[in-house]
């Protein structure tokens, strides 16, 4: 066989197909060494007796085209050591296929939680170069590469080790090239449960620093060998970065060890690793250190942690005993690395063991700290005076530092290089110093410039001048600070060798903080302007600030005082002038970056000169140009509008920069404003589970829905679906007065009387991306999820649907006789809040009765969230919103949007599993889950694999024929094929089974979010519980859908889709039900009857559980009210209804500012009433978690309207929380005719717990009769941190 070709890419081997099948043996099962959601990676043999892994990517409709071109362009020419090396590829047809080196020692998973017994071979040594490999090669693909690489998938499972447990970055087949001109990326959201980081979670922008957090994760999972995410562990030490936190907090570091280490590490060793992941894991991206700098910090391996409180040290030690440690350590170079980076700092342990004479040791610390042999030590007065002259090094840091204070009251200056260039020098050190052994600094090292790690953009000023300038002046400075320090030595210090020795050293420094400056500056977005009586006030503030910080990290530096504190601050001022004359330059820079703003205005400020708002304000952003713009603004750009809202909200959106952004705020009417953020997206059967039917009940009462019209803010539709098709709709209604907007693949001949309109909206998208190419640029819908949600509302009779024979039937939508209007706003090329907002006040305009809402912000300020602000618009129009909860679950206070006036809802299962059946050689059947989208009757050979995942319960990904069977079913299979000589098997697939078994329904679903709601915690959220796992729905067909073996990718115009997006057209197609049966019932009076008739019980009469916790009774907190129940909601006797002043008075009550308040609330209103005790049909008491449990009190005031047939008298029953008191009056409420209105009190007495603790009850008004109960949930929950 000849062999492999030269690459046609200029690098690597050109691979056959037959080649790579030869070497796989046919690409057998056995030789699966790995499988993720790109491909399948096969362990190969070439023909010159190579060991290779191939990785066969799957061809989903391009798919493996592009991740074919991301990984030969990402890695092709990469090499390092640390990484996976890419040898070649094949592309012949469809097959595109990687092959890499081979690694022959597994992967780190497999040793930190496999069976290894008692004690890991992973000594502390072996995680510690595991974990710097690790850091060295993201390093070299973040910052050595243009343009850079980010990993997207960064876990145990994807760090391969060879014999030596070198470590080596595998799997790029996440990876994203981002550009030098960008910051971030916006991409669907990918990666590994516990490992992606939040921002990414919830944004879907990427950049560097979610592989920073990934790698922090990682830290953490190698020290303590425990899984990210583990649900076996009690709830408090679920969550990894939580119980390490905690554990830090509590002074228990070593607790935080893996149990399986023989060995213990120093505690100075584990607290610099513990910061380091502490680091990388912060909550605020920004402030996550790159990755070149977790390698400095990393190999800084003498960097001065110590057990002791400032100014301590261990008992009965000299100061010169307690320095063997740290300086009988020595630098060596690690060969063969081509990253560039030496290795890290490691200690010669047989120093510390030998026992060393007294000349001996005076002849080892001469030799580390560069003292000539014959020299005297030095006494202890004269280390005292050496560590008095370091105190002028540490000014630098302080004066960094004082950056970092600067830059905090400028709200949009970038300030984390700063903060980052403080642990250059504290992390390197003062470098050269022949005495920093003995300041408490450590061993000697070098510190490399920070722009060795990474290039500095040179596009950030557009010119070379500004480097070339500030490096001039600061070679000056350092000059002048250079005589000015030798003077202030002389008159504070008395003159030595060693002190001259340390004033060297200090040069030296000086010249590497320079360097750092420049680095700092070079990647600066912006400055501030700082006047020199600043400077003088806080210089001695700024110095003291970061000696604490020093002792922070356990390093007690002593500081000067007295007139040497006057004499440094002189210093440290004369060293600030040139970047002070500097300030000016960077503040015309900034003025330059231009970001969308949505705006809020006070539309009563309108001049009566403008005919309409759009005019008013087009004129105040011409206004602010002269204002704001300078000769130095280049590009000459103006102010740009964006779009204008008069419907939902009044405002607009605008391309501006922060001058003219300041200029604006001075206009008349302004009220807010914030940068545009960015938007992610969170039935055959469930009808009949919801029971509605044609008989009796909400369908026949309200003609299903006829003539409701449905706003569904989404991803487009796809019109051709059939489920849109207008058969048996009757003509529009007259008051509709949207259109059907012409675009891309799509003219207005597609909308009908089911699709009644459609929009679509991204001038955001195009303002925040200047120059992209929109690939579907109209309202067809090319990703599925809109497609699905709408259909799932409202979509029409199909008959014959199922999912590859799974959940076969008649399809058809909650109110399949209600109108579907599409609004896309979400698009592949990015998300923005501006086009949500965008679409939600055109849907107001058009006359839509129902907003079905299946988005996550990430804003939590009710005054910035768009939901909330044009959500508070359209219910004052009468418009119910309905919102999905978000699928952050199932961890306490997920629930990001808990708007009053929206209709939150959380998602659950329904009494549907998808079976095949599986019959063993022996008779023996069982009935196992499966969703293999193919009808098959398999015969084969018995395999095993065995997983504590559940999630493959809520995938419709199925690749092979299998079934997944229960642990109680699992002896008897073992048995059999163990036993057997040739164990045989068939499987029948495609089956659906209906009912109360194997699992009740509904059930919470494990990711549907918790309340409470963080951006209002007041009110009981989420409101109420719909299906919302694995539901059957139109699609895309441009969307694939499930894969069959390697190759096979399998399409469909239908879809299994699980979350809460899908639980919210539920609920919205209910509301259009109700609101065609009682079109005169408010939003209020539609959610309150849903609210109050929900169902907490699932199929076998038992409470709800949840899912995430081992199937625990589910609390409000997670269900609302419950399960929704269409029939009963028609009919539910009393309702708990709320006018728009009464959301207005709650408003008034949160404390905002009165500009933020009529943000929301607009003009219209006034605050004269402000009240917290909204007619809610839900009630939650909330307490802080602390020591000292004290009683509290909390009351309700609630009115019911009776909107039963005539007179009616009900009683209450009440259901305690534990621990808690409620009082109830009247007890009795009597109702003389419909539509009567009758108040009560609640008054709960509950506890403050020093646990977190979490009780619910409820409050029944029945009827006398019977007929009716109206039931309320009641909470007693821990309150939200501000996190």
């Amino acid at each position: 066989m000849p062999g492999p070709e030269v690459s046609h890419l200029g690098w690597g081997h050109w691979y056959t197909l037959r080649e790579l099948e030869e070497s796989t043996n046919g690409f057998a099962d056995e030789n699966v060494i790995g499988e993720g959601g790109y491909g399948i990676v096969y362990r190969g043999v070439l023909e010159d007796n190579t060991n290779v892994a191939v990785k066969n990517l799957l061809n989903n409709r391009g798919q493996a085209e592009r991740e074919f071109k991301v990984e030969v362009e990402a890695i092709g020419r990469v090499r390092h050591k640390n990484l996976v090396r890419l040898l070649g590829y094949c592309a012949e047809g469809a097959h595109r296929m990687l092959v890499y080196e081979y690694v022959n020692n597994g992967n780190l998973e497999q040793w930190l939680h496999g069976d290894v017994g008692p004690y890991s071979p992973l000594t502390w040594e072996i995680r510690m170069n595991i974990i710097l490999g690790t850091a060295k090669g993201l390093t070299y693909l973040h910052e050595c590469l243009e343009p850079k690489v980010v990993h997207r998938d960064i876990k145990s499972s994807n760090i391969l080790l060879d014999k030596q447990w070198n470590a080596k970055v595998s799997d790029f087949g996440l990876a994203k090239l981002i550009g030098s001109e960008r910051s971030y990326i916006t991409t669907r959201v990918m990666g590994t449960f516990g490992y992606v980081a939040p921002e990414y979670a919830s944004t879907g922008m990427l950049n560097e620093r979610s592989d920073v957090y990934s790698f922090g994760i990682l830290i953490m999972e190698i020290i303590t060998g425990r899984n990210p995410v583990d649900y076996s562990r009690p709830p408090g030490e679920v969550n990894l970065v939580d119980w390490l936190k905690t554990m830090v907090s509590n002074r228990n570091s070593e607790g935080v060890l893996d149990p399986k280490l023989h060995e213990k590490p120093s505690s100075r060793a584990l607290k610099r690793t513990l910061l380091v992941a502490l680091r990388c894991v912060d909550p605020n991206a920004q402030k996550r250190p790159k990755m070149g700098h977790v390698v400095h910090m990393l190999e800084a391996d003498d960097f001065p942690f110590r057990d002791e409180r400032r100014g301590g040290r261990e008992h009965g030690r000299s100061h010169r005993d307690s320095m063997k440690d740290r300086v009988v350590e020595k630098r060596i170079t690690e060969p063969g690395d081509s990253s560039g980076y030496e290795s890290s700092v490691q200690t010669d342990r047989s120093l510390l063991r030998k026992q060393e004479t007294d000349e001996e040791r005076s002849r080892t610390l001469s030799s580390v700290q560069g003292y000539p042999s014959s020299a005297r030590r030095p006494s202890r007065h004269e280390v005292l005076v050496a560590k008095e002259s370091f105190i002028t090094c540490f000014v630098i840091v302080g004066l960094t530092w004082s950056e970092v204070v600067a830059n905090t009251w400028v709200d949009e200056v970038t300030c984390v290089e700063i903060s980052l260039a403080s642990w250059d020098v504290i992390g390197m050190r003062c470098p050269g110093s022949p005495v920093s052994g003995l300041v408490g600094l450590g061993g000697l090292g070098t510190v490399s410039p920070l722009a060795s790690a990474r290039n500095v953009p040179s596009t950030t000023y557009r010119a070379w001048v500004l480097p070339a300038v500030f490096t001039a002046f600061s070679l000056f400075s350092v000059l002048l600070d250079v005589f000015i320090v030798t003077h202030v030595f002389n008159s504070i210090f008395p003159q030595t060798a060693y002190l001259m020795r340390a004033k060297n050293a200090w040069v030296q420094c000086s010249w590497t903080i320079v360097q750092t400056w420049i680095e700092v500056n070079a990647n600066f977005e912006g400055w501030t302007r700082v006047t020199w009586a600043v400077w003088t006030c806080l210089v001695k503030q700024w110095v003291e600030t970061s000696l604490a910080s020093w002792d922070v990290m356990g390093v007690g530096c002593p500081g000067p005082s007295g007139k040497k504190m006057e004499q440094l601050q002189l210093f440290s001022l004369i060293l600030l002038l040139p970047l002070c004359l500097l300030a000016d330059h960077h503040v015309l820079e900034a003025s330059t970056e231009r970001s969308t703003y949505i705006v809020h205005m006070d539309k009563s400020f309108m001049p009566k000169a403008f005919s309409t708002h759009h005019y008013w304000y087009s004129s105040m952003l011409r206004s602010v140009i002269s204002v704001a713009q300078t000769s130095l603004d280049r590009d000459n750009l103006e102010p740009k509008l964006v779009y204008t809202y008069d419907n939902a909200f009044h405002g607009f959106s605008a391309v501006m920069s922060k001058p003219e952004l300041e200029a604006l705020k001075k206009s008349p009417g302004f009220l807010s404003a914030y940068v545009d953020g960015v938007v992610i997206p969170d039935t055959t059967h469930t009808y009949k589970f919801l029971s509605l039917n044609t008989a009796t009940g909400l369908w026949p009462a309200s003609q299903y829905g006829k003539d409701v019209i449905i706003g569904v803010i989404d991803g487009g539709v796809w019109p051709e679906s059939l489920s849109f098709k207008d058969d048996g709709m009757t003509e529009i209604p007259a008051r509709w007065r949207g259109i059907c907007q012409e675009g891309e693949e799509f003219n207005s001949s597609l909308c009908n009387k089911k699709l009644i309109g459609a929009r679509y909206f991204n001038e955001g998208v195009r303002a925040g991306n200047p120059g992209v190419t929109i690939t579907m640029n109209s309202a067809r819908d090319d990703d599925g999820h809109g497609t699905h949600v709408a259909s799932t509302a409202a979509g029409n009779y199909v008959d014959g649907v199922s999912f590859f024979g799974y959940a076969p039937g008649t399809a058809r939508g909650v109110a399949p006789r209600a109108r579907v209007a599409a609004y896309k706003v979400l698009w592949n090329e990015g998300s923005y809040e501006s086009d949500a907002l965008a679409g939600i006040d055109q849907a107001v305009a058009d006359g839509v009765d129902i907003l079905s809402i299946s988005l996550s912000y990430r804003r939590t300020d009710l005054y910035e969230n768009p939901i909330a602000i044009a959500g508070f618009g359209a219910r004052e129009k009468g418009i119910l919103v309905s919102v999905s909860a978000g699928n952050r679950g199932p961890n306490f206070a997920t629930l990001l949007e808990g708007i009053p006036w929206a209709f939150v809802v959380a998602s659950g299962t329904v009494d549907r599993w998808f079976t095949g059946r599986l019959t063993l050689g022996n008779g023996k059947t069982i009935t196992g889950w499966t969703m293999f989208p193919a009808r098959a009757l398999i015969k084969c050979r018995c395999s095993r694999h065995h997983s504590e995942d559940t999630s493959i319960l809520r995938s419709t990904s199925f690749r092979y024929p299998g079934v997944v069977i229960t642990p109680s079913e699992a002896p008897e299979v073992i048995d059999y094929a163990s036993n057997s000589d040739t164990p045989t098997a068939t499987i029948d697939f495609q089956q659906t089974v209906l009912g109360t078994e194997p699992r009740a329904a509904p059930a919470l679903s494990g990711s549907s979010s918790r309340g409470p709601g963080r951006s209002y915690p007041g009110i009981l959220k989420p409101d109420i519980m719909g299906p919302g796992v694995l539901i059957l729905a139109a699609y895309s067909p441009l969307s694939f859908g499930p894969g069959i073996g390697n190759n096979i990718i399998l399409s469909s115009d239908y879809n299994l889709l699980s979350g809460t997006s899908m639980a919210c057209p539920h609920i919205s197609g209910i509301a259009a039900l109700l609101k065609a049966a009682h079109p005169e019932w408010s939003p209020a009076a539609i959610q309150s009857a849903m609210m109050t008739t929900a169902n907490t019980l699932d199929n076998t009469k038992q409470p709800i559980k949840d899912m995430a916790f081992d199937y625990r009774v589910a609390t409000p907190l997670g269900i609302g009210a419950g399960q929704v129940d269409p029939n009963r909601s028609l009919d539910p006797g009393l309702i708990y209804d709320a006018t728009v002043q009464d959301y207005v008075n709650l408003v008034c009550s949160m404390n905002f500012t009165p500009e933020q308040t009529r943000t929301i609330i607009r003009s219209s209103y006034n605050c004269s009433t402000p009240s917290s005790d909204l007619n809610y049909p839900s009630f939650i008491a909330l307490y802080e978690v602390q020591e000292t449990r004290t009683t509290l009190t909390r009351k309700f005031k609630r009115t019911l309207t009776n909107v039963g047939d005539g007179a009616a008298t009900y009683k209450v029953e009440v259901k305690e929380p534990n621990g808690s008191t409620i009082t109830v009056s009247p007890q009795t409420l009597v109702f003389g005719k419909k539509y009567e209105k009758q108040s009560y009190s609640l008054t709960i007495r509950y506890s403050s717990n020093s646990e977190f603790v979490i009780t619910d009850g409820s409050i029944t008004w029945i009827e006398d009769n019977g007929k009716h109960s109206v039931r309320s949930p009641i909470v007693v929950s821990p309150g939200v941190n501000d996190d």
